[in-house]
């Protein structure tokens, strides 16, 4: 969020305004377990996978355009990420990663998906009482 202010502020500078009255909004999942219920249930990958796979593209795309390392949350799953992806094309690799964007997931992505990579891309927990 500071990083994109910045850019923000940025602009806004360039254009010899300021970001008074400036409005922004970060876009998260947020999902709801059961009682019990484990973050990473067949039944959580199922509604908010693809949500929390969208966060993996974004990366995916930042970190080859931009030549960067990926976050750091990502690190566990990073390699095995990239060779899924590796098995498309390079030309068309782009329309790979965002082809199933907050829809479905591509074989293999499901696997990736555990409790902490949900905890580090949506909002999830029980409800209170």
């Amino acid at each position: 969020m500071a990083e994109a202010l910045s850019h923000a502020r940025q602009g806004a500078a360039r254009g010899n305004r300021t970001l008074e009255g400036f409005r922004n909004a970060s876009l998260s999942s947020v999902f709801v377990l059961e009682h019990g219920e484990k973050v990473d249930s067949d039944r959580v990958k199922a509604a908010i996978g693809p949500n929390v796979m969208a966060s993996v593209y974004y990366f995916y795309d930042t970190v080859h355009e931009r030549g960067i390392e990926p976050p750091p949350f990502l690190n566990r799953i990073w390699k095995p990420y990239c060779e899924l992806v590796a098995g498309t094309p390079p030309e068309y690799r782009h329309f790979r990663t965002h082809e199933l964007h907050y829809t479905g997931l591509h074989r293999g992505e499901a696997e990736l998906i555990d409790e902490q990579l949900i905890r580090d891309t949506c909002l999830i927990g029980t409800p209170m009482n």
